[in-house]
């Protein structure tokens, strides 16, 4: 059996699961904690929802150990592991016969003759308030859209009252609105002293929301750690096999992943085979010229030079040349993250030929 210690929630040991006998999960090891939100993220296929449904309880393991609220997985019945985690799955019945109300009722039903079954009404009702579902509590789920559909599989879970919340891709349907909702709902969550095990492939949301980042590969677990040291461009470029930004917003000090569609190379792979391009020289670095391969802007853009010069910008023009784009995005990387704001003049990239390229990086009002 796997021993928890205090303030750990989830803990798994070298966990395997197979599904008909094939292996898709290897050599697993996870650790949740109380009031912590852990983003387990990765390429499709590469065994996020089966993991998730074996430390869950859903899917038996081939091997390993896992223990859910200090109580070992195996060891627990149905409705005992039920009082200790609720899980939201990616897919929902369409052939759902019951209105909303009564699926969310169905999170309740762990607590049946206890002393907790007296709050049900209540529980349910602020459920519903929680995922904007009121105006439609009376409506038969299979006529939701699948947006509203999440929401009451979220309500349904949050009516269950379990120190653990698992949940598989939650956000995939949701309109930003209601992705946002669903983030602030587990937060708050997670402050309550609550623990959140969440699959999700929009790794902004994962940067954004999450204290710690377990990123998977193959059935495997290819790195594990605080959010922002863990997703790094380096890493989940590879990971991804497509090349990826991270830098710190410099207004709103807000972590950010996004893919780079500036890549050359960008519908192939994450790798980087070199490319010309414009170069520009490195405020950090002067010594180092860099390739300029695409086009780059950084919130706010300015639209023209003479924005530029009202921003007060400092101005870099250097010659072309041919060089690996991956120290350009280095460079970049390195500005924004100290303040800088890196952006190109209109109508240089491109069209200047053999010339020289004018581009611009600094901070604004220096």
């Amino acid at each position: 059996m796997t021993e928890s210690t205090p303030g750990q929630a989830l803990v798994a040991r070298d966990v395997h699961v197979a599904i008909g006998g094939r292996p898709i999960v290897t050599d697993v090891d996870l650790e949740l904690g109380t009031g912590e939100i852990v983003a387990l993220v990765g390429p499709n296929g590469c065994g996020k929802s089966t993991l998730l449904s074996g430390l869950a309880g859903l899917r038996r393991l081939a091997a390993g150990s896992v223990t859910v609220a200090g109580a070992d997985l195996g060891s627990l019945s149905p409705v005992e592991l039920a009082r200790r985690r609720a899980l939201v799955t990616q897919s929902h019945r369409e052939d759902n016969p019951f209105l909303v109300h009564e699926v969310v009722e169905m999170g309740r039903f762990p607590w049946s003759r206890t002393e907790r079954a007296a709050q049900s009404a209540a529980v349910v009702e602020a459920a519903l308030t929680q995922c904007d579902l009121l105006q439609v509590r009376n409506r038969p789920f299979s006529q939701l859209s699948g947006g509203q559909q999440a929401r009451v599989a979220l309500a349904r879970a949050l009516a269950q009252q379990t120190p653990i919340l698992m949940l598989d891709e939650p956000t995939a349907a949701l309109d930003i609105h209601h992705q946002e909702r669903l983030l602030t709902i587990l937060s708050e969550r997670r402050h309550d002293g609550g623990a959140v095990l969440i699959v999700v492939h929009d790794l902004s949301l994962a940067a954004a929301y999450a204290d710690r980042v377990l990123v998977m590969k193959g059935g495997t677990m290819v790195a594990a750690g605080p959010t922002r040291e863990v997703m790094t461009a380096a890493l989940l470029s590879e990971v991804y096999e497509h090349p990826v930004l991270t830098w710190t917003h410099p207004d709103t000090g807000q972590f950010l992943v996004v893919p780079d569609r500036t890549a050359p190379d960008r519908a192939t792979s994450g790798r980087t085979n070199g490319s010309a391009g414009y170069p520009l020289q490195c405020p950090a670095d002067p010594t180092r010229n860099l390739t300029r391969a695409s086009q780059v802007w950084f919130h706010p853009v300015p639209e023209s030079t003479k924005n530029i010069g009202r921003m007060s910008f400092t101005k870099l023009t250097t010659a072309p040349t041919s060089l690996s784009r991956s120290p350009w995005l280095e460079c970049r990387q390195e500005l924004v993250r100290d303040g800088h704001r890196v952006v190109r003049t209109p109508a240089e990239h491109h069209q200047r030929g053999p010339g020289q390229v004018t581009a611009v990086a600094g901070k604004p009002g220096v």
